[in-house]
């Protein structure tokens, strides 16, 4: 019951802090434009299959990001003020079930190989973005901080400043 509470604690915030975004967004400008994206599933690798090449696990993570970028750079052309991305830009998710599965390359957890550090190179493009847009950005991604992997959401601002 307390952990309960403490979720639903914590949730109640982040969606009042999202509505006193929009609303501050409604004030200064009459209305804000809100981009939901849903890209395209692109190949994915499963460890489990005959056909696996865990070569491809990296050029096809990378491949999703750059469709991610176009989408945000797309919403941003079309005058979006706030843009969210769906759970797992950098399509890796599946990764996670398998845990026992080494990375060729350096031998560690494959998963935890492929979460990203924040700050660093998807958070800094998101920033690059959402600056250039003059837009805040909600990207949902994997990251990996002192020996574990979170499943998390960067909030970036309109200045393209990590701000959650």
């Amino acid at each position: 019951m307390i952990r309960r509470m403490s979720i639903s604690f914590w949730l109640f915030f982040v969606v009042l802090a999202m509505v006193s975004a929009a609303s501050s967004l409604a004030v200064t400008r009459g209305k804000a434009r809100v981009a939901v994206l849903q890209p395209r599933q692109l190949p994915r690798q499963d460890p489990f299959l005959k056909e696996y090449d865990p070569a491809k696990v990296r050029p096809q993570s990378q491949a999703s990001l750059e469709n991610i970028y176009r989408l945000f750079e797309r919403a941003g052309e079309l005058g979006a003020d706030i843009v969210c991305a769906p759970e797992d830009i950098q399509h890796i998710a599946p990764y996670g079930l398998y845990l026992k599965t080494k990375d060729p390359k350096t031998g560690e957890i494959f998963f935890k190989s492929l979460a990203q550090p924040v700050p660093g190179p998807i958070s800094r493009r998101v920033g690059e973005i959402a600056r250039k847009y003059h837009m805040y950005i909600i990207a949902p991604m994997y990251v990996w901080d002192r020996d574990k992997v979170y499943n998390t959401a960067l909030e970036v601002d309109r200045q393209g400043k990590l701000v959650g």
